[in-house]
């Protein structure tokens, strides 16, 4: 936050709180997880509706599949078949993550509060 009051919070949700179910980690439960997903992605509203008189803007982003070195163990057969599923045709990179979270703390996004931004390549639109 600067000098005259204002900010923005950029919080990181898995996929899911949007869509639970969605698959884009092999090694995730997600019945389990998308309780706690929906969760934070209802407290990022509520803080958002709270914080702006405070010129604090928070949102949440929300990324699909992205090709990480955490997923080494991915067969190249599930590697294709999460492809194959996504509308884009391939799995985000982290500087699609960090873009969109460097759009939502810039001045691009000053009228943007309380939203969550999906990063997935169209999963959640198709």
């Amino acid at each position: 936050m600067n000098g005259d009051r204002n900010g923005a919070e950029c919080n990181s949700a898995i996929p899911g709180s949007r869509m639970p179910g969605a698959p884009s980690c092999t090694r995730c439960l997600w019945s389990r997880d998308a309780p706690a997903r929906s969760r934070f992605a209802a407290l990022a509203r509520a803080a958002a509706v709270e914080l702006v008189h405070d010129g604090i803007r928070v949102n949440v982003v929300a990324p699909g599949t992205i090709d990480t070195a955490i997923n080494p163990g991915v067969s190249e057969f599930r590697r294709n078949m999460l492809q194959h599923r996504i509308p884009i045709g391939r799995a985000g990179h982290v500087d699609d993550v960090a873009s969109a979270c460097l759009y939502l703390a810039s001045d691009a996004s000053r009228y943007v509060t309380g939203s969550t931004l999906a990063v997935d390549g169209g999963w959640t639109a198709s």
